[in-house]
């Protein structure tokens, strides 16, 4: 109600002031009418020349809290993702840790003679050849997410 009270004032004061009345003056001045009529009646309809616009305070409301609802499940989503990225770059950490231990007990292997040097190699070309992943990446990640979610 205030804004549509405020909306029309505007609209007066600019007519006040330069003694015209513009188009974009006499739409300011119906939305502000819509927004006091909105704060008293339920629904307003508006025909002309055979075109009806109706609008409904409940379904507006509806609207909203339906838009309410759906930001505070992406709002969960983020955090569970977040949740998720932060086991996965500890998990990346210990993959790393456990493969560096793999080749240098291959390494201990071959250097006490247990394993010859064509047995460690296909051990170090698989350590090598598995998928890694990078704690950075999941770090921009998560913070794109954050970005997105504050915005």
């Amino acid at each position: 109600m205030i804004a549509g009270a405020v909306l029309i004032l505007t609209a007066v004061a600019v007519f006040w002031s330069r003694k015209d009345f513009p188009t974009g003056g006499v739409m300011v001045t119906l939305i502000g009418l819509i927004l006091i009529g909105m704060s008293q009646w339920s629904t307003i309809r508006l025909t002309t020349a055979g075109t009806t616009v109706e609008l409904l305070r409940e379904e507006l409301q509806e609207t909203q809290n339906e838009l309410q609802e759906t930001q505070n499940e992406l709002q969960q989503t983020a955090a569970a993702v977040d949740a998720v990225a932060a086991q996965a770059q500890q998990a990346a950490v210990a993959v790393e840790e456990t493969s560096r231990q793999i080749v240098n007990f291959a390494d201990l292997l071959e250097e006490r003679r247990v394993l010859s040097p064509d047995a460690v190699e296909p051990i170090r070309a698989e350590i090598e050849s598995a998928p890694k992943i990078d704690p950075m990446e999941l770090d921009t990640a998560r913070e794109t997410l954050q970005g997105v979610m504050n915005r």
